[in-house]
């Protein structure tokens, strides 16, 4: 007659308490005495419980153990196929240049992304005081090497502003993966950033 201590991956799957055996917390021996002491006292009980244990013994040694085995290997292996992220491709954040226009700019970077480019790019601007993100702007324009995007002369930072923008990172978006990195120049390896005035500065990445 099974009287089990109810842990993980096992006792449960075999033993419903109180129908073919009992299930007491794990490590109470106190408890498991007792449902112990309960059979004893109780034939008639423990016969009903005897029969139910018996029964599921036989009902589980008839099961088609190589067909179960079959079905969670194929389960299994849909379940890796369907979880498996997407590879994310090696792409670039190299400035190219920035066209100012009336109440916008233009950022324009070259991504390396290999044709078709199947991702989405982000612009993020991060505060400078507060290293958080202050905007994200998806791209404006899309090409088979490069890509750009339009800001609006009202996200920037005016000039005393709390926290202005200090930095500008470009993240790739492919399913469920993304990467972040910083728009800078090829060569040399600088950062463009706004000064306190707006002004478009570089400094070494």
């Amino acid at each position: 007659m099974p009287v089990s201590f109810d842990i993980n991956f096992g006792p449960a799957d075999s033993i419903t308490d109180g129908s073919n055996g009992f299930l007491v917390p794990h490590g109470d021996i106190t408890a498991m005495a007792d449902k112990a002491e309960l059979l004893i006292r109780d034939p008639q009980l423990a016969a009903r419980m005897s029969a139910k244990a018996s029964q599921f013994a036989e009902d589980w040694a008839r099961r088609d153990i190589v067909g179960l085995w079959v079905d969670t290997r194929n389960n299994a292996a849909q379940l890796k196929k369907a979880g498996a992220p997407e590879k994310l491709p090696e792409f670039t954040a190299d400035l190219q240049g920035m066209d100012f226009h009336d109440g916008s700019v233009k950022i324009r970077f070259a991504h390396g992304v290999p044709a078709p480019v199947d991702g989405q790019f982000e612009l993020v601007l991060i505060g400078r005081d507060s290293k958080e993100v202050i905007a994200s702007i998806p791209a404006s324009e899309v090409a088979a090497d490069s890509a750009a995007f339009a800001i609006s002369t009202g996200i920037l930072a005016q000039p005393g502003a709390t926290d202005a923008i200090g930095d500008a990172s470009v993240k790739f978006h492919l399913g469920t993966r993304s990467e972040t990195k910083r728009l800078r120049l090829a060569e040399p390896a600088l950062v463009p950033y706004l000064t306190a005035y707006n002004n478009l500065s570089f400094k070494r990445g």
